[in-house]
C-alpha cells in the first residue's frame, strides 16, 4: 500500500489499464477528505422533491379543459392542480377531487409517495391517466 507520506504534492495522476492489473490485485485508495456518504433513503428524498418540481413544470406547460379533476389512489401522494386561474400543490392519502373554474384551462398532476404498484390515477372531464409505477407520476 502507498501512504500519503510516499506521495509527493507534485505526483500527476496516473492511468492504469486493465491489462496492468491482475484479476488478483486490489486497489485500495485512501483519502483525508470526508466525502458525503448518501443512502437509499436520501436519494428517495431526491427522487421525490425533483418528481415534484417534474409535476408542477407539466401543469404549467400542459392541461385540459375545465371541469372536475379526482385523484384516485388508495395510498399517499403528493402534486400540482392548475383551476384555471393559479397553480397549487397538492397531496393528500386516499381519494380527493378538486373544481376546476369555469373560465378556465384546467391540468392536474399527482405522484405515488410509495414504491408499491398499486394503481393511481388522475381523471379530468372524462379523461383519465393512471400509473403503477414506483413513485409513478399520472398527469392530465
Amino acid at each position: 500500500a502507498i501512504t500519503n507520506d510516499q506521495v509527493s504534492k507534485k505526483s500527476k495522476p496516473v492511468a492504469i489499464t486493465n491489462d496492468q492489473v491482475s484479476k488478483e490485485s486490489k486497489l485500495v485508495v485512501s483519502s483525508n477528505h470526508n466525502l458525503p456518504v448518501h443512502n437509499e433513503e436520501s436519494n428517495a428524498k431526491y427522487i421525490v422533491g425533483g418528481g415534484l418540481l417534474f409535476l408542477i413544470l407539466i401543469v404549467i406547460f400542459s392541461g385540459g379543459s375545465g371541469g372536475d379533476a379526482q385523484v384516485q389512489y388508495d395510498g399517499c401522494w403528493a402534486g400540482a392542480f392548475h383551476d384555471g386561474e393559479s397553480i397549487i400543490s397538492i397531496s393528500g392519502c386516499g381519494n380527493d377531487s378538486f373544481k376546476c373554474l369555469d373560465s378556465g384551462f384546467c391540468s392536474i398532476n399527482a405522484q405515488k409517495q410509495d414504491d408499491s404498484f398499486n394503481e393511481l390515477c388522475v381523471k379530468l372531464d372524462g379523461d383519465k391517466a393512471c400509473t403503477t409505477a414506483e413513485y409513478g407520476i399520472a398527469m392530465l
